[in-house]
């Protein structure tokens, strides 16, 4: 990397330091960095792009949804019994990135975007005042439907006459497709009605940009590892692994009475669970499972008690803890979320065989 010494101010600042939510990089701290030590004073001075918008608007999207709710399974004979639990997915930031133009499924706007905040980036006093920053939105729905994420995109203001933008809609302003959409996911199934409104909060603390529901009621919910909803999500390979698991209790019926033992190593335990639902409760077939964490732990002891399976019966280890004992079944699951083969999986074959 190189690095020089300015002998002067400057009078021109052209920057493109920005993520999907416009301020995630610390485009506002460089900015304000920059107006203090080196840039001449404005009007001489002056920053490429002007300015820019950040706009936000709930949507419905079933592929977002899917990937971060449980959702409500269809009815079927081959399918786990499921407790009336609210499910959601771990977030480590506050947003995710999403090309909307392209979601399977696409999505649909419940209200008109709204601007939440604009910035002009050649007044300082404007760049400062939005480096930490909050507001709250009224927001009437157009539209009835699921709730499911609030999708946010920006204006850049280059000049007096070029924008670009990277709204994921029609529009009059050039699309930048460098950036994708950042999106907010809900984390409990909601539906809106048209006339209704969403009070929201949006921030810009520390270059980080968080969007909270207002009045909203506190809900208990169970926060498990994304792979976990996904996994349950995907109704048809849940059928399958129920299924599959139908099939082997019918060619070991003669055993169902014995000590056996089954290991089932996918992010949930269907197959495990389904395969002890089925022995009954006086069946000596026991289950070791992962524990990914202490809610997917309650989780998986929920589901097995609506299915009259008792606690006795599931054995709990670690990831990186395969028990040295062998198993008369082992589930192995060997692909990630996207269908792609999972290479910490791989790795553990040897290990499992």
């Amino acid at each position: 990397m190189l690095f020089f010494a300015l002998l002067s101010r400057v009078s021109l600042v052209v920057t493109e330091t920005f993520d999907a939510a416009l301020f995630g990089e610390g485009v506002l701290s460089a900015l304000s960095h920059a107006w203090r030590e080196l840039l001449v004073p404005s009007p001489e001075g002056s920053v490429i792009p002007r300015g820019a918008s950040l706009w936000i608007a709930p949507i419905e999207c079933a592929d977002i949804s899917r990937r971060y709710i449980l959702q409500n399974p269809h009815k079927s004979e081959h399918l786990l019994k499921m407790p009336p639990l609210n499910v959601s997915a771990e977030m480590t930031d506050p947003y995710d990135t999403e090309n909307l133009l392209r979601v399977p499924g696409g999505f649909r706007l419940l209200a008109e975007p709204v601007k939440a905040f604009t910035v002009d980036f050649n007044s300082r006093e404007d760049v400062e005042a939005h480096l930490n920053k909050e507001t709250e939105i009224s927001i009437s729905c157009n539209a009835s439907g699921r709730f499911d994420a609030v999708a946010v995109w920006f204006d850049l203001t280059m000049d007096d006459i070029d924008v670009l933008t990277t709204r994921p809609i029609e529009g009059n302003h050039q699309r930048a497709s460098c950036w994708e959409q950042a999106v907010f996911p809900q984390s409990s199934l909601r539906t809106v009605d048209e006339g209704s409104s969403l009070k929201l909060s949006v921030s810009n603390k520390d270059s980080r940009v968080e969007i909270r529901v207002l009045n909203e009621e506190e809900e208990d919910k169970l926060v498990v590892p994304q792979d976990v909803v996904c996994f349950l999500n995907n109704f048809s390979w849940v059928e399958e692994f129920c299924k599959t698991a139908d099939e082997l209790f019918e060619m070991w019926e003669d055993l169902k009475s014995g000590t056996l033992e089954l290991m089932d190593l996918c992010p949930f335990p269907v197959l495990g669970l389904r395969f002890l639902s089925r022995c009954g409760k006086k069946s000596r077939w026991k289950m070791t499972c992962l524990e990914l964490s202490a809610d997917h732990a309650r989780l998986v002891k929920a589901v097995a008690a609506e299915n009259g399976i008792p606690d006795s019966r599931i054995h709990f280890i670690k990831e990186d803890g395969l028990p040295e004992r062998m198993f008369h079944l082992i589930v192995w699951n060997f692909f990630d979320p996207k269908g792609e083969l999972d290479e910490k999986a791989i790795a553990q074959y040897p290990e499992i065989k």
